[in-house]
């Protein structure tokens, strides 16, 4: 197997290199597949992201950190925000199955958290 590729769903490929003794690293098999797939769905989750506030002033794209998407939200917006993430982490399923063909069995929930800086934040649900 060594010199062969592990292809996950999105198409991101992982070479196989065997160890000295021929075993082959359980990372390769295991977690590199896994968090490059979670990293390639908060891709297709900062991309929608992206283009669904992109037309509205003071909501932007700050950052994101592994499965972490900050936003900065003028105080009227905060509603409006939130609705958009919760919907744009539910629609990951559809663009899942349009990018990559894949009919994902399960749902991709999100956490929205709220507040005036990042050491004041708390859990808002959607309305």
């Amino acid at each position: 197997m060594n010199g062969k590729n592990l292809t996950i769903p999105s198409g991101r490929e992982f070479e196989i290199r065997r160890n000295d003794d021929g075993s082959i690293p359980w990372t390769v098999l295991t977690n590199y597949p896994n968090q490059g797939f979670g990293a390639d769905v908060m891709t297709v989750a900062r991309v929608s992201l992206a283009r669904r506030i992109s037309s509205i002033s003071d909501l932007k794209l700050i950052s994101t950190v592994h499965d972490s998407i900050v936003l900065d939200v003028g105080d009227k917006l905060v509603d409006k925000a939130v609705k958009v993430v919760y919907s744009t982490f539910n629609d990951i399923p559809a663009n899942m199955k349009k990018l990559w063909g894949i009919d994902s069995p399960i749902p991709f929930p999100c956490e929205v958290k709220v507040g005036k800086n990042l050491a004041d934040m708390e859990e808002y649900e959607e309305h």
